[in-house]
């Protein structure tokens, strides 16, 4: 399954709705499906502007990417927050109602990031796939990926529950690319 601006509500989107969600409307984007209590719980953001760079250890810039990605972008992920990445993120601001100065803090990541769980498909998933080496980052969430999902919730104090929400999103953003277990890794390096 979809998720996306034209694909609907994802599994993960309208269980998240079901649990007391916030459904904020954004100028015809997703829906905000952040809680207040999720806010307060989940700590400082990453801050993410033009001249970051990816590193081994940290993934950043990709996630922001493929999200504008997922939002509709046709910026190109390159691991550079440059020019087009900064126009893109002022675009998609502008279009959510946020301040545009090409900065990804928290009132960004909260719109931009999407929920996503075992069944959903595209550039979010990707993303989020992003976290882990030696995957391979086909924007497929099947077995695999839901497996290291509730690996990296549970070692992270987090509901396990296999859903990439906000507080997963949050302290994926804030920590480094990690190594899955051997018997999850792909066969090439």
């Amino acid at each position: 399954m979809t998720n996306g601006p034209a694909g609907g509500t994802s599994p993960a989107q309208a269980s998240l709705l079901g649990q007391g969600g916030a459904l904020d409307l954004n100028m015809g984007q997703e829906p905000d499906l952040v809680s207040r209590a999720d806010r307060g719980f989940m700590g400082a953001w990453p801050s993410i502007g033009e001249g970051d760079r990816d590193s081994e250890e940290s993934n950043g810039v990709y996630k922001v990417q493929r999200l504008l990605r997922h939002h509709g972008s046709d910026l190109a992920p390159d691991h550079v927050f440059g020019p087009a990445t900064a126009t893109a993120v002022r675009t998609f601001q502008e279009g959510n109602g946020l301040d545009a100065d090409g900065i990804v803090a928290e009132e960004t990541w909260l719109r931009l990031i999407v929920p996503v769980q075992q069944g959903d498909a595209g550039e979010a998933v990707s993303a989020a796939q992003s976290q882990w080496r030696f995957i391979d980052h086909d924007g497929d969430f099947g077995p695999k990926t839901d497996a290291l999902v509730r690996d990296f919730q549970k070692a992270n104090g987090l509901d396990v529950d296999g859903i990439v929400g906000p507080q997963t999103w949050q302290r994926m953003g804030r920590g480094p690319i990690i190594d899955p277990p051997e018997h999850l890794r792909d066969n090439r390096r």
